[in-house]
């Protein structure tokens, strides 16, 4: 702008100019409109996580239903199980919603990046399509780190989408990890403090990018894509790499393609195999009085099936006020209640209870967790909430914990159970059966899928607990030659071999050939827990 500078008369004889430098201004006012938009991206993730959580706990839980009632219809049960992946998908979703506008806590562990990299491996290679090669790089004895491994699984997923859209003629995308020593000089280039990193590099051989938009790649709401992206993938990136204390680089130029690299604090703890405080329970069934509330009528019919089903007296109600006239006439060993309800809320109706039947036990569900009652006594239930959408099993196993004073852990709670096989079917109905036991499974169709899993496991610390082998597979080593290959890598595994021929010579002398049981194919589901409590006990 331009001041006048007058004489006594009034005449003009000085024109001065004026400049000021809005730099700082205006990058706060970028700030400010940034945080708007996430703010009110946080508004609106919050508003829908409780009501669409709340329909994935109605479709999650028959679903589970449904399978336990259809093991003798693999193909039902097969569609059964497309329904629960689908929702299953819709639940991770909503988690990497509220993780991204920082409204749930990250399930932090110590993990090897290359272990999740090798189970991504196939997906990647869908996801990437024919037309782009994916390379591996993986440093041998990578330093563990301390993240959350659905995160980093996002994360990486939207990188290598990302390239895939700049590849549009094909190439080449290489994922490359290093353990990294960074000194004060290399720290500060990265933005980092001196010290120990993991590195993972994806660089693809893509379009690359200009300056103006490097400049603007993790703006939340920014995207190249136009109506085929929402802008979000980068800024989620970027927020989660963040919150690990690390930090993220990105180098590229127009036409010579894009890397990406992003740093994380080497961890000195051991990458272990993890068992939730849930799973230290003495069996899922009960015989006390359970009150379910929650003000979506599907749920507690859902959470009622379940209950009854395993021993226990179970009452519902659909608001707080209901459930507190059923407290006045009933004894109620355990209240399970929602959070958000109308008039007065899960919190609320807890503080209640405990003035007037302390010896009542609570558990706390919810869709969605906001920051509502933060006092002591809020804090205590918060620290044991059972986010929606659960499963039976969570149910069950979260009202056993609660209710048992000096329980024994089941033996089979939290295993890891792996089976060979080449039918289809058969691992599916293996699954299903294993995981109702409390147990994880892996399922492989061959003789190297089977040793490859079984490798990987004792690698990252969750060995193995039982091996199931099929006794014959077309164009595969069999059980026998599989178990010898399972005992090189681990001589004390649990190996059990499986086949339908009860007659044949591993099935009925299973000792004579290295294998600590048998199991017909055609065992229900009591034989092989049965089978299974016998070898771990």
């Amino acid at each position: 702008s331009m001041h006048a500078i007058f004489d006594q008369q009034g005449n003009v004889i000085y024109l001065v100019p004026e400049g000021r430098d809005v730099t700082d201004r205006k990058k706060q006012e970028e700030l400010l409109r940034r945080s708007q938009k996430m703010d009110a991206l946080g508004k609106l993730t919050g508003g829908i996580a409780h009501d669409y959580n709340n329909m994935l706990c109605i479709i999650r839980g028959y679903t589970e239903l449904l399978s336990e009632n259809l093991v003798a219809d693999p193909k039902l049960l097969k569609y059964v199980n497309d329904i629960q992946h689908a929702a299953d998908r819709g639940i991770k979703l909503t988690r990497k919603l509220l993780a991204f506008t920082h409204q749930i806590i990250p399930e932090v562990t110590t993990c090897d990046i290359n272990i999740l990299l090798n189970e991504l491996h196939l997906m990647l290679e869908k996801t990437l399509t024919v037309k782009v090669n994916l390379l591996y790089e993986l440093a041998e004895n990578l330093w563990p780190v301390n993240l959350d491994k659905n995160d980093l699984e996002d994360c990486i997923i939207n990188i290598c989408i990302n390239a895939v859209h700049s590849m549009a003629i094909g190439g080449r995308l290489t994922i490359r990890t290093t353990n990294e020593h960074l000194d004060t000089k290399a720290a500060a280039h990265v933005n980092l403090a001196p010290g120990d990193y993991v590195a993972l590099s994806i660089a693809d051989t893509g379009c690359g990018m200009d300056d103006k938009t490097l400049e603007k790649i993790f703006d939340p709401f920014f995207t190249t894509k136009k109506d085929k992206g929402t802008g979000l993938g980068m800024s989620q990136v970027f927020g989660f790499v963040q919150s690990t204390s690390g930090n993220i680089k990105i180098y590229s130029e127009p036409g010579h393609g894009t890397r990406v690299v992003l740093y994380f604090p080497r961890s000195h703890e051991l990458v272990k195999k993890t068992r939730d405080t849930e799973h230290r329970s003495s069996g899922l069934r009960g015989s006390e009085s359970v009150l379910v509330v929650d003000d979506e009528v599907a749920i507690t019919e859902f959470a009622y099936e379940i209950l009854m089903a395993h021993g226990y007296s179970v009452l519902t109600a659909n608001s707080a006020e209901k459930a507190l006239e059923i407290l006045k006439r009933e004894s109620i060993d355990l209240v399970i209640t929602d959070v958000i309800m109308p008039d007065i809320d899960g919190y609320e109706l807890s503080s209640i209870i405990r003035k007037k039947y302390p010896q009542v036990k609570i558990q706390i569900v919810s869709g969605f967790e906001d920051d509502r009652h933060k006092n002591k006594e809020g804090h205590k239930l918060r620290a044991n909430i059972v986010y929606k959408p659960y499963t039976a099993y969570k149910l069950l196993a979260c009202a056993r914990n609660l209710l048992e004073v000096n329980g024994i852990a089941d033996p089979l709670i939290g295993r890891i159970i792996m089976i060979m096989d080449d039918e289809m079917y058969t691992r599916e109905l293996f699954k299903i059966s294993v995981e109702k036991m409390g147990c994880q499974s892996i399922t492989a169709r061959n003789d190297s899928e089977a040793i490859d899993c079984f490798r990987q496991a004792i690698d990252s610390g969750n060995p193995v607990d039982i091996v199931v082998l099929d006794i014959a597979i077309p164009g595969s080593k069999g059980g026998v030659e599989v178990a010898d290959k399972i005992r090189e890598l681990k001589p004390d595994a649990i190996i059990i071999v499986s086949s339908g021929d009860t007659e044949c010579e591993e099935m009925k002398h299973f000792h004579r050939f290295g294998f600590n049981g048998a199991l017909d194919k055609a065992s229900d589901f009591v034989a092989m827990e049965k089978l299974f409590r016998k070898l771990l006990i």
